[in-house]
């Protein structure tokens, strides 16, 4: 069955934003969840007043939706806001538990401890047992130095619910951290030999494992899948206490033979994807990769790409022969990256003529070294020079080309001061050249977080041989787009004439610093392409998030349309995944303008949705035949890419 695209001049649809991948949260703020799992950031006192004043207005007879309201609040650290609620709830819950509790937590959140242990005697004394008194009647009494009988009391919940995790949290660091640490050991053998305590059980089993007593810790964690039902905390309990310990056989023979990754999440996917790095098991560690890129995980994307990243090493490790004689070879772009990764399309240069003067530009040097794949350090040495490429083609008529080395296994890039001497050769081996823009990686500082780099950039005249500096100074994320700004103020300085270059924003600085994950999947070293399903989510769902803020720019349309094309190729898992974000595209009428409407084809194509295909090729019928040469090159009638 087909898509049905929305009339191309129907009247826009407000655009849905799409979450992009996860960057920490500011102070005092608070995360609201929509129903379809899109997260947006907004101040606690926005929150209060726009969203918990009202709830608590509203439902202020409502006790069931009153005490839910009072823990989101705790949740969110909003705490003495809703003061008068605790006590509403107190004073007139015919559940006693339920505003014991709340009153007792308040209490406790404004370090009132001695208020919090009066609340929940009074409880203890004439209401019936109650783990969840019992447990934060237990939590008070440990702020208060109680030891003993906090321990009497954890003991005492754990007897009435052996899985309270927040109890057996506690007990299990209180195990961890003192040295005397047997009574609580002795607490956790009592409550496991109740039934049904699994909780109990894996919290033992991480004891013993620690203890190196792995026969004991084996059978309590194979109790404990049992009991559970082999939920999805169990199997990421007991898969990470064994991947932590090192234990990588337990994790074969106890849990892969349960494990599904699809029922267990993300969090046990993780520790299964160590285990496979660990053990050097490749092959299933990037199967298991694949398989998991079709499930809607992207808030973990992260996490994945780091571990493609580190099993495709583990990869290339074990097939290169070492022995191999590697072969130097170079890559002269003449077009934007998205041209190779979309099979040339010829037509859309048809009419772009190349003037003087004629600039050769090289990838950035690192002075501090080798660099990993996808590092910050690799974005930066492709991601500017590539940018500064597409940006004077696409806006200029300048005869710009750029260069990049590499060999059968790896890029080649220069880890040393790029010299006049070193100029001088590239302009023996290419008389036509006038000018040579390079630039260097000098140092970096600061942390993971917040990293700032030490950059030069100079062209050099292939005449004089003398070198004109277009930028020095500190480049982090914040301030990229200014540092491509001034390059090209002080291009247009030094040639006296005036370069039409766009308004480069903040925004575009996204699309540069995947400049130099495109041109690998160009390349295609190595058969990686097949290896990274989670780098070519990620390029997609940014380059989503480009276009949905600059939906004019050509460039990013054709790019999009590429990674969509090779993710057909080489991600086909994929599509469904993100299909309806590129309907969204098509149906707010993204693709309307006469560059992009030729693109829409291929889209089409990809998703075999043949009705709108042969409306859009109706349209397109006074094409060229350079055009639809290019358009017929997409369609594969055996049906498979």
């Amino acid at each position: 069955m087909f898509k049905k695209i929305k009339n191309l001049f129907a009247k826009e649809e407000k655009p849905v934003q799409r979450e992009q991948y996860d960057v920490p949260a500011p102070v005092e703020t608070v995360t609201l969840i929509s129903p379809n799992g899109l997260k947006n950031e907004i101040t606690k006192d926005e929150w209060v007043e726009k969203f918990l004043k009202p709830s608590l207005e509203k439902n202020w007879n409502n006790f069931e939706n009153l005490y839910k309201i009072i823990l989101d609040a705790f949740h969110n650290n909003v705490i003495n806001e809703v003061k008068e609620a605790c006590f509403r709830l107190y004073n007139n819950d015919p559940i006693r538990e339920r505003g014991t509790n709340i009153l007792g937590v308040f209490y406790g959140q404004n370090k009132m401890y001695d208020s919090a242990v009066k609340v929940y005697e009074k409880y203890i004394e004439t209401e019936k047992e109650s783990p969840l008194i019992y447990s934060n009647y237990a939590l008070m009494l440990d702020e208060m130095g109680e030891k003993d009988r906090a321990n009497n009391y954890y003991k005492e919940s754990l007897k009435l619910d052996p899985n309270i995790s927040n109890v057996l949290s506690i007990l299990l660091e209180k195990a961890q951290v003192e040295k005397e640490n047997k009574k609580y050991v002795e607490i956790f053998e009592e409550i496991s030999e109740l039934p049904n305590s699994w909780r109990a059980k894996l919290y033992l089993g991480s004891i013993k494992l620690k203890e190196r007593n792995v026969p004991k810790a084996n059978a309590l964690f194979t109790r404990a899948l049992e009991e559970s039902g082999q939920n999805d905390e169990a199997v990421s309990f007991v898969s990470g206490a064994y991947v932590k310990e090192e234990y990588y056989d337990e994790v074969k023979k106890i849990v892969l033979p349960v494990f599904n990754p699809e029922t267990h999440g993300p969090y046990a996917t993780m520790n299964i994807l160590q285990m496979f790095y660990k053990t050097h098991d490749y092959i299933n560690g990037l199967n298991l990769l694949k398989f998991i890129s079709a499930f809607k995980w992207e808030n973990f994307g992260d996490s994945f790409i780091k571990y493609e990243n580190l099993l495709n090493g583990v990869r290339l490790e074990i097939e290169n022969r070492k022995d191999l004689k590697l072969k130097n070879r170079s890559f002269l772009i003449k077009s934007p990256i998205w041209y190779y990764n979309l099979k040339m399309p010829n037509w859309y240069f048809k009419n772009k003529k190349k003037q003087p003067p004629s600039i050769l530009i090289l990838p950035l040097a690192n002075l501090m070294g080798d660099q990993k794949d996808d590092s910050p350090e690799e974005k930066l040495l492709l991601g500017i020079p590539l940018y500064i490429n597409e940006v004077l083609m696409m806006n200029t008529g300048i005869d710009n080309h750029m260069v990049i080395n590499y060999t059968d296994q790896d890029l080649i890039i220069f880890n040393d001061h790029i010299s006049m001497e070193y100029i001088k050769k590239i302009k023996e081996l290419n008389n036509m050249l006038d000018y040579i823009m390079y630039g260097e990686i000098i140092s970096k500082s600061g942390n993971n977080n917040g990293k700032s780099y030490n950059i030069k950039m100079y062209l050099a005249d292939c005449q004089t041989f003398e070198k004109y500096e277009l930028f020095s100074g500190e480049v982090n994320r914040e301030n990229l787009n200014e540092v491509i700004s001034r390059t090209f103020v002080n291009l247009n300085a030094y040639f006296n004439r005036f370069i039409r270059i766009p308004d480069i924003k903040k925004d575009d600085m996204e699309y540069l610093l995947s400049q130099g994950e495109k041109f690998r999947i160009s390349l295609n070293l190595n058969d990686t392409n097949h290896f990274i399903p989670w780098t070519f989510e990620r390029l997609f769902y940014n380059q989503f998030n480009l276009i949905m803020n600059n939906p004019t720019n050509i460039s990013y349309k054709f790019d999009l349309v590429s990674i969509l094309y090779n993710i057909a190729k080489f991600q086909p898992q994929l599509l469904k995944k993100v299909e309806e974000l590129v309907y969204l595209l098509i149906n707010r009428k993204v693709f309307s303008d006469p560059a992009a409407f030729k693109i829409l084809p291929v889209i089409l194509n990809i998703y075999r949705d043949d009705e709108n295909y042969r409306q859009i090729m109706d349209a397109l019928t006074e094409e060229p035949a350079e055009y639809i040469d290019w358009l017929n090159s997409f369609i594969d009638y055996t049906g498979t890419f």
